[in-house]
């Protein structure tokens, strides 16, 4: 068996509330109905046993009676007004507990859509954390390599440094080498020709 929820239940008996309040009406103006009807024959009856018939009975009697018809009338539309009010009474309960359903269905509505909303947004703030701790790390690497990178740059400039001045030596090395070998190479020339001249000297001799 099929259970009922707790709104279609609360319909369910403000349901059997106006159904019974209108059976109720009902069974009222029925009563009312019989009554006026019984008072109108007792009236009937009590006129024919006194020999004066209700059409035949003068004009105070026909008064009295119609008096007492208008005053029974006004009191079955007061009953009948009374249960008109509660009958809109109680549909103006179902109309409103209908809003009220409404209203709720739509506030669960969004409700539903606001907590769906609030998890993507922690689903958002959490990816956008974990995309700020990729660009920290990032950053970091990057640091690292530009400190690596100066370092390197640093070095190489020592180096190049060193290097030009080790040039530089060799390049003077080079010359002083070439200007003794000169000076080397002029010498000798010059005991080539003293020995030569002193072998011509001693041919001479």
């Amino acid at each position: 068996m099929d259970l009922l929820t707790v709104e279609e239940s609360r319909e369910f008996s403000l349901r059997n509330v106006a159904e019974e309040g209108e059976e109720m009406a009902k069974s009222k103006i029925k009563a009312r109905r019989l009554i006026l009807e019984e008072y109108s024959s007792t009236e009937s009856r009590a006129a024919a046993l006194k020999g004066r018939p209700t059409q035949e009975a003068g004009p105070e009697t026909n008064t009295e009676k119609y008096a007492g018809v208008i005053i029974n009338g006004s009191y079955v539309e007061i009953a009948l007004k009374r249960t008109r009010t509660d009958v809109a009474t109680a549909s103006a309960v179902v109309v409103k507990e209908r809003k009220n359903q409404s209203t709720k269905a739509k506030y669960q509505v969004l409700q539903k859509s606001l907590a769906e909303e609030v998890e993507k947004w922690r689903y958002s703030e959490k990816a956008c954390e974990g995309l700020r701790e990729d660009v920290e790390r990032a950053k970091c690497v990057t640091m690292n390599l530009l400190s690596r990178l100066e370092s390197c740059l640093t070095a190489y400039n020592v180096e190049s440094l060193r290097m030009d001045e080790l040039t530089a030596t060799a390049e003077k090395k080079e010359q002083e080498y070439e200007i003794e070998l000169a000076a080397k190479a002029k010498k000798l020339a010059e005991y080539e020709a003293a020995r030569i001249s002193n072998l011509e000297f001693i041919e001479k001799l």
